[in-house]
């Protein structure tokens, strides 16, 4: 006869022979439950880092090639680029650069081009010295408000005859405008050949604090 046979009579046997009580106890027949045996350490190293908290994986550097990504990743265990490589990437590179060059000398030739007004006769553009260059930002700032960032951003050519300058000069919006500047310092006058955009003037934006330009309101007759 089985163990759990034997066990289970002699509990029918207890409970009938117990005195009545009040809530009736009743003996109960259970199982010892075995020792749990401790985890390997290989299975507590898993646990552990499942209840760890994920860390944040850092976003790819942009415009990083697949190749570089991996290498950031597993370092000296990839193979390093081949001099073929490097050199393709080297070519790639000044490719671009000179592509942007062109870029912005293309433009900025279409800006001195634009609506420039011609020259009078004996006229000659020359580039800057640094002496024309200081002479013709001051003489420009002396008609800004105090306290009001300049509109002039670089003077790119000039003409120089007996108390006269004539100068092309970047303006606070990249256009290209022509001044020019009579007298001595402290009694200069100032006439605009052009204004950077036809048919417009600018002037200073107190409430916007900046630089605008507006539709040109005067015209001569």
């Amino acid at each position: 006869m089985s163990i759990v046979t034997d066990a289970h009579r002699e509990w029918i046997a207890e409970a009938l022979a117990a005195p009545f009580e009040t809530p009736r106890r009743i003996p109960t027949l259970g199982r010892s439950r075995p020792r749990a045996e401790p985890l390997p350490d290989l299975f507590r190293d898993i646990l552990d880092a499942l209840d760890a908290p994920l860390e944040p994986e850092a976003p790819a550097p942009f415009g990083m090639s697949p190749g570089d990504l991996l290498r950031s990743h597993f370092g000296d265990a990839l193979p390093g680029q081949s001099a073929l490589t490097v050199r393709r990437r080297e070519l790639k590179r000044q490719r671009e650069e000179a592509a942007d060059v062109e870029v912005a000398e293309a433009a900025e030739k279409a800006r001195r081009d634009r609506e420039l007004p011609p020259l009078d006769q004996g006229v000659v553009m020359q580039e800057p010295e640094l002496a024309d260059q200081v002479e013709v930002k001051e003489a420009l700032y002396d008609v800004v408000p105090r306290g009001v960032p300049h509109f002039q951003k670089a003077t790119l050519a000039v003409h120089r005859s007996p108390g006269r300058i004539i100068a092309d000069v970047r303006l606070f919006d990249d256009e290209i405008g022509r001044v020019e500047i009579t007298g001595p310092e402290g009694a200069r006058g100032y006439r605009w050949h052009h204004s950077g955009v036809a048919g417009t003037d600018f002037n200073w934006n107190e409430g916007a604090r900046c630089w605008e330009r507006i539709p040109y309101l005067y015209k001569t007759a």
